[in-house]
C-alpha cells in the first residue's frame, strides 16, 4: 500500500437508498493534519469524528506501545515511525481520554516517555467505523479502493443501464441503488474470490497489520486480511464497519469478523467473510448474517 498522506476528499455520506430516501448518515469527514517537521505530535482536531491522529517519527529504532484508555477500558497498539499521521479510534464512550507512548526498555519492560489526555464527545458514534486508521488503513487511491469502485459501477452499469434504440450505453447520474446491495456486492466478491491462506499465519510478526493492496493482489490471507479488505470496501462507501476480534463457536483460534451497520433497522449485524468463504469453496450452505451470541468480542476497531 502506497504510505503517502490521506487523499479523501470531504465524505458525502448521504448515498440514495430508494428514489425518494436517502441514508441517515450525512457528514464530510475532514482529512488528517497535513503532515509537519517534527518527531512526535497528538492531533484531536478530529475528535468529533471518533479518532485521535499521531504522527510518531523519532530517532529510536526500539520497540513502542500506544495506549489509548478511557475510564478502566485500555486499547495497545504497536506504535512504528511514519512521516505521516495515522488515526486511531476514540470509541469507548464519551469522556475523559488519555494516550499515552511507552518505549521498550529490556525485555518485556517498557517506559512512558509521553502521555496527554482529552475530553472527547462523538458527535455520532457511528462515524468513528468509517474512517480509515491504523487497523483497517484504506485511501482513496489505493488499488484496493479503485477496485471497489470499479465493481459497484459494474455492478450499477448491468443493474440501472440501459441501451437506447442506437446500441449507445446510459447509466443514470442518480441510480436507485440501495445500502443492502453495496453491502452485498462487496461481501459476494470478498467471500467468492478470496482463498484462506493456511502458511501465512506461521510467517506473521505479533504487529502484523493488513494491507489492502496486498490481499487483493494475493486474493486471500488469514481471517483478518478478509476482515479488513471487507471493512476498508465498505467504509470507504461510506457504509460503517467494525472489525472485531475474538472468539467464536466454529474455531478454537483467534478469530476476526465484522459488525455492519444496517440503516433500515438501526442495528449492527455480525459478518463473517471467513467463515462463508470456506463454506462457499466446499458448496456449503451459508447465509450473510450470524447468529451474535456465537461470536465473543475480545476486540473492536
Amino acid at each position: 500500500m502506497k504510505r503517502i498522506p490521506h487523499l479523501l476528499p470531504l465524505l458525502l455520506i448521504c448515498l440514495t437508498i430508494l428514489s425518494n430516501m436517502t441514508f441517515a448518515l450525512e457528514v464530510d469527514i475532514p482529512l488528517p493534519p497535513t503532515y509537519k517537521e517534527t518527531t512526535s505530535d497528538t492531533n484531536f482536531d478530529r475528535q468529533s469524528f471518533g479518532v485521535v491522529d499521531i504522527l510518531y517519527n523519532p530517532s529510536t529504532t526500539k520497540k513502542t506501545k500506544l495506549m489509548v484508555q478511557h475510564d478502566q477500558q485500555k486499547y495497545i497498539y504497536d506504535l512504528k515511525s511514519a512521516q505521516r499521521y495515522v488515526a486511531y479510534p476514540l470509541h469507548l464512550g464519551d469522556g475523559s481520554y488519555s494516550v499515552s507512548i511507552y518505549v521498550n526498555t529490556t525485555g518485556t519492560k517498557y517506559k512512558k516517555t509521553y502521555s496527554t489526555s482529552k475530553n472527547i464527545q462523538v458527535a455520532d458514534t457511528r462515524y468513528i467505523y468509517l474512517n480509515s486508521i491504523q487497523q483497517v488503513e484504506w485511501y482513496n487511491d489505493d488499488l484496493a479502493i479503485d477496485f471497489a469502485n470499479s465493481l459497484l459501477d459494474e455492478y450499477i452499469n448491468k443493474a440501472y443501464g440501459y441501451t437506447d434504440i442506437y446500441g449507445v450505453r446510459h447509466v443514470p447520474d442518480d441510480p436507485p441503488i440501495s445500502y443492502d446491495e453495496i453491502i452485498n456486492l462487496y461481501y459476494e466478491w470478498v467471500v467468492e474470490n478470496l482463498s484462506y491462506d493456511y502458511d501465512k499465519i506461521q510467517t506473521l510478526s505479533s504487529d502484523y497489520v493488513p494491507d489492502i493492496d496486498e490481499i487483493l493482489a494475493a486474493k486471500g490471507g488469514i481471517c483478518y486480511d478478509y476482515s479488513v479488505l471487507f471493512a476498508a470496501m465498505l467504509r470507504s462507501q461510506g457504509i460503517p464497519v467494525k472489525l472485531i476480534k475474538g472468539y467464536t463457536d466454529w474455531t478454537s483460534v483467534y478469530h476476526a469478523w465484522n459488525e455492519i451497520y444496517i440503516e433500515e433497522s438501526d442495528e449492527w449485524i455480525v459478518v463473517d467473510t471467513t467463515f462463508d468463504s470456506y463454506l462457499d469453496k466446499r458448496n456449503g450452505q451459508y447465509k450473510m448474517e450470524k447468529d451474535a451470541t456465537s461470536y465473543m468480542t475480545s476486540y473492536f476497531y
